[in-house]
């Protein structure tokens, strides 16, 4: 049921494209001895939204979850109940990421065209797109919101280029040529630097000096996968590799600090 106050904070709410709270059984192994059985909650949908998704985003807080479905165009739901808060219909483009501002209130979307979009998640209602001096060539393959300041970074593999934008106002700020392509974008719990992984390298581009700060040659290498990650405070990486070593280097000298074998 949709309460009164449901409807003034969420008046695009439907029941249509709800989920619903299910549990499920999983088991967790330790190395060495048996599993131990657990149950998770999970969010369930009915079959008419098992179309597919290219693409899903969750809030922050883990209170939202955003997904595009099939040629439904983007929904919205509240992850304690399942209730779909919003159905943006979108039919300019498929979907294929998709961001939430740090406040929850925004959600960036990108596609197959070169514009991505910021919508209001209350009202479903476009507020720009990200086009005036933005993207020439599309195929944007990467968007991210900066954890605390008003920027959004977004990637064109068309174009070859990462870019800077005005959260606020879809005003391209700045722009960086990297010299590979752009495997993922992370900003700096700062917000004043961004992270931007390439090929086999990782570069450090700082927001206010408009240029790269630090990089880490070749620490990518096709010796195995490699997953990172930047702590709480910005001041270190920490990369794992499929050769079970964990490498953590100081962001502002770019030098490695310690090596773990696992």
């Amino acid at each position: 049921h949709i309460t009164e106050s449901v409807m003034t904070n969420w008046p695009n709410a439907s029941q249509d494209a709800s989920g619903y709270l299910d549990y499920a059984q999983i088991s967790v192994w330790p190395r060495y001895g048996r599993g131990s059985p657990s149950s998770i909650p999970i969010l369930a949908f009915d079959s008419q939204l098992n179309q597919g998704s290219r693409c899903i985003a969750v809030s922050r807080d883990g209170k939202y979850l955003a997904a595009s479905i099939g040629r439904s165009g983007i929904m919205v739901w509240r992850t304690t109940d399942g209730l779909c808060i919003q159905h943006i219909r979108d039919q300019r483009e498929a979907i294929i990421f998709l961001a939430f501002s740090p406040d929850y209130r925004t959600l960036v979307s990108a596609g197959e065209s070169r514009y991505p979009a910021v919508w209001d998640i209350r009202t479903g209602r476009l507020l720009f797109r990200l086009e005036l001096e933005g993207h020439s060539k599309g195929n944007i393959t990467h968007v991210t919101y900066a954890p605390t300041g008003p920027f959004i970074a977004t990637y064109s593999h068309g174009e070859k280029v990462v870019k800077i934008w005005d959260a606020r106002s879809g005003t391209c700020l700045n722009s960086y040529r990297p010299r590979d392509d752009v495997t993922s974008l992370t900003f700096s719990p700062s917000s004043d630097k961004l992270y931007i992984q390439l090929s086999t390298d990782c570069v450090t581009y700082d927001l206010a000096l408009q240029d790269v700060t630090a990089a880490f040659t070749g620490i990518l290498r096709a010796d195995g996968k490699k997953s990172f990650a930047i702590s709480p405070g910005g001041e270190s990486l920490a990369l794992f590799t499929a050769l079970h070593i964990l490498q953590v280097y100081d962001l502002r000298s770019g030098r490695e600090t310690s090596r773990i074998k696992h």
